[in-house]
């Protein structure tokens, strides 16, 4: 008899949709939100130091162009000077990035991201915190930002209300995540190149977005599925993580060089939605 499953985010019933990596996923009958329920490997996805030191996070050029979209839709409802804090801040890239503009800080749940931040941004050094040490912390934010981190969580209902009791009041949460009510998302199914548990456990539909921000006493003010900026070393290292086909890692490794790694392109695949909740009084 098949397990009964019920979705984290608007409690109904889900039924098995993918089975992907040895991981099986369910998809819920109502709001279609994807979550990992089951696993062959036991040991938890490793965010150590080679997880940070790979193609996207050499990939600057397309970076740029990503936190720049970012900072815009951030400084579209959220004045200068403001309280922001960048949730799951990896290396701290982000928060050094919009420095000049907010009081920003950062945490991950990675010391090895943290201690990699610190080195690299010592003038903001001091902002940027480990889970442990963030969790004590009182302050109130205007803004708190999730750039492709929810779909890393296996609880991401109970972080994103943790993260809400972050905020000032009518304060905003800003998320970035895959898109799996996107077409192509549905199209390649279990090839879909976010697909990749366990890595990726937790996958929202505009719709359970907007179950999410009832939940939370939240307003959906703004919501838009877009594609990605990438350089060709991040495309090839997402093909060989769903393709059974792999491309051989000297290619790779050819486009992590200065020149080759600042050479990117705009993926129209629209399936990363961008979205702005507002705290209600």
């Amino acid at each position: 008899m098949k397990k009964k499953v019920t979705c984290k985010i608007c409690g109904s019933e889900s039924h098995d949709k993918y089975r992907v990596r040895g991981c099986a996923l369910s998809e819920c009958t109502k709001c279609g939100f994807v979550q990992m329920t089951d696993s062959e490997n036991d040991a938890p996805f490793d965010y150590g130091k080679n997880y940070f030191v790979n193609n996207k996070y050499k990939d600057t050029a397309a970076l740029e162009k990503e936190y720049g979209r970012r900072k815009k839709m951030l400084m579209k409802y959220v004045p200068a000077r403001s309280r922001v804090l960048d949730a799951g801040c990896a290396t701290g890239d982000f928060v050094d990035y919009i420095s000049h503009t907010y009081y920003a800080a950062g945490y991950d749940v990675s010391a090895d991201a943290i201690e990699i931040g610190r080195r690299r941004f010592p003038h903001i050094g001091r902002h940027l915190f480990e889970i442990k040490e963030f969790e004590s912390r009182t302050i109130k934010y205007d803004a708190v930002c999730m750039w492709d981190v929810i779909e890393h969580l296996s609880e991401p209902d109970k972080t994103a209300e943790w993260l809400r009791d972050k905020l000032n009041p009518q304060g905003y949460l800003l998320i970035s995540t895959p898109n799996i009510g996107a077409p192509f998302a549905k199209i390649t199914k279990g090839k879909w190149p976010f697909m990749t548990p366990p890595e990726h456990i937790s996958f929202f539909t505009k719709k359970a977005f907007k179950e999410l921000a009832d939940r939370l006493d939240m307003d959906m003010v703004a919501w838009r599925s877009r594609g990605k900026f990438a350089n060709a070393g991040f495309i090839l290292y997402k093909f060989n993580r769903v393709s059974n086909l792999k491309i051989p890692a000297p290619i790779i490794r050819l486009f992590e060089g200065p020149v080759l790694r600042k050479l990117h392109i705009y993926v129209p695949t629209s399936d990363i939605q961008y979205l702005v909740m507002r705290k209600r009084n």
